[in-house]
């Protein structure tokens, strides 16, 4: 399978027997094409009121307030925190705009409540398997300039014993000096959602594998195991960084 990131789509040529994707570096014959439209801030009528910066994006501060503290700014034209790096970058997101209109509101009207940032939870339902990724990949951790490891194992998300249950392939990455959790990708036939945004939380408080892999989770046969498939997770990854 091959990822096209870094190249500018020109045409799609659906034949009717696979799709030919062409771009300015070459052309790629495919079964599937998932197309995702980017976005461009438009915000040429606040230079000069609020500060932007080199690519006309509205800085906002954590309490969404822009250079001029009574103008606040909210959507796909201010900067976001990322959790995981600590940095604001610029990703717009359907889900931070509308907390973001909550905080606002509440500050408006004498609050001083804080953003708590994004982990850009990413996610996918393809034909019945639930893919979902958030946080940095291992790649991207590195790039960053995080010392990372990574881990990936499978595991049954409820006991074999069970009338049927269902396997959770997961991948967890961390940053080795601090033990810090960075990101998370998970596939299955099992309904994963709930479980990537416990690890979502993981993030943003900025908890490790150690917590990962030791914390309280309920049980009972019929939902989990004794040690959650995300609890395994976790002891996989403690398990790689005491070996290191």
């Amino acid at each position: 399978m091959k990822v096209v990131t870094d190249e500018h789509v020109t045409e799609l040529d659906d034949n009717g027997i696979g799709i030919t994707v062409a771009t300015d570096s070459g052309s790629y014959s495919v079964s599937r094409v998932i197309v995702m439209a980017g976005q461009k801030p438009d915000t040429s009528i606040f230079e000069g009121v609020v500060e932007l910066d080199e690519s006309g994006i509205i800085n906002v501060n954590e309490f969404l307030q822009t250079s001029d503290p009574n103008i606040y700014a909210i959507g796909g034209s201010t900067t976001i925190h990322y959790n995981p790096t600590g940095k604001d970058i610029y990703k717009p997101q359907l889900t931070e705009a509308v907390r973001q209109a909550v905080i606002v509101a509440q500050n408006i009207n004498g609050g001083q409540v804080k953003d708590s940032g994004t982990q850009l939870s990413m996610s996918l339902n393809l034909d019945g398997t639930y893919m979902a990724s958030l946080g940095l990949t291992y790649e991207r951790a590195k790039a960053a300039g995080f010392d990372a490891d990574v881990v990936t194992i499978e595991d049954n998300y409820r006991p074999e014993f069970m009338p049927t249950t269902t396997p959770v392939l997961m991948t967890l990455i961390w940053d080795k000096d601090t033990q810090r959790i960075l990101g998370v990708q998970m596939m299955s036939k099992h309904d994963i959602s709930e479980t990537l945004s416990l690890i979502s939380l993981c993030i943003q408080n900025q908890n490790t594998i150690e917590f990962l892999g030791m914390y309280d989770t309920m049980f009972q046969p019929n939902f989990d195991r004794p040690f959650n498939y995300v609890n395994i997770l976790g002891q996989a990854a403690m398990a790689k960084a005491g070996t290191e």
